[in-house]
């Protein structure tokens, strides 16, 4: 087992966020410790002295400009890789529907291929396999380290699951994991529909659709939730 002296300062820092302090009271203490004296060292590194008869007097404005540009894009790499807090439960729960849900959705599209016909649907189903696998790389890389940039890529999956339409000329839902659809119909009015699982419905110039329209409040739940992460974490900094 690594010794948390092992682990790097962004790994001691989810460390720290992770662990209950109540049920692992020494390996809190310990993590403590050794975040204090890390942050301790980096107090104590010497910092260069820049003497003014050092800079070349030839160096102008624009070298300067050069200089602060490298230096705001080292600050904007910096922020995605910063780790910020989740709720544990909410971390395990969101990836393990999107996980799961995700897995259930590409088996159900391999199940139908039989039953595909043309170019473009099965470009559309292909196209759905792959955001499938893509929401699985967010959701595993969520239980491993919450960065902001991984925290964007689970925002994205869950925020394109919130609308769902249907018309005779176009229609669109994709639904992973859990959702509850509150939608209306023009045939069957308001309809509410909660359910486990996975579902992707889209449509192109079916004309015996109903006009529906709808959301999904579960997504949305989630996605305020990561949304109001990552604007804490920004205002933190």
């Amino acid at each position: 087992m690594r010794r948390y002296a092992d682990y790097s300062l962004e790994e001691l820092r989810q460390a720290y966020i992770d662990i209950d302090k109540t049920t692992y009271p020494d390996n809190y203490q310990t993590i403590v410790e050794e975040l204090a004296r890390r942050e301790s060292m980096t107090e104590q590194q010497p910092s260069l002295d820049v003497k003014p008869d050092d800079i070349a007097p030839q160096a102008d404005e624009e070298d300067m400009n050069i200089v602060d540009d490298s230096h705001k894009q080292h600050d904007v790499s910096a922020s995605d890789s910063e780790v910020v807090a989740l709720n544990p439960w909410v971390k395990r729960v969101t990836s393990v529907l999107t996980i799961g849900g995700s897995f259930l959705g590409i088996t159900q599209i391999l199940t139908g291929l039989p039953n595909i016909s043309g170019v473009i649907n099965s470009v559309l189903f292909a196209f759905f396999i792959l955001i499938y696998v893509l929401g699985i790389v967010a959701a595993v890389r969520l239980l491993e380290n919450s960065t902001v940039s991984v925290v964007k890529d689970n925002l994205i999956f869950w925020v394109i699951q919130i609308p769902m339409f249907m018309s005779p000329f176009i229609g669109y839902q994709f639904t992973n994991g859990a959702f509850l659809n509150i939608f209306v119909s023009s045939d069957t009015g308001l309809n509410v529909v909660p359910m486990l699982g996975s579902l992707v419905q889209f449509s192109f110039f079916q004309y015996h659709q109903p006009w529906a329209l709808g959301i999904n409040p579960a997504a949305i739940l989630v996605s305020a939730y990561f949304y109001y992460v990552l604007k804490t974490s920004r205002q933190g900094t």
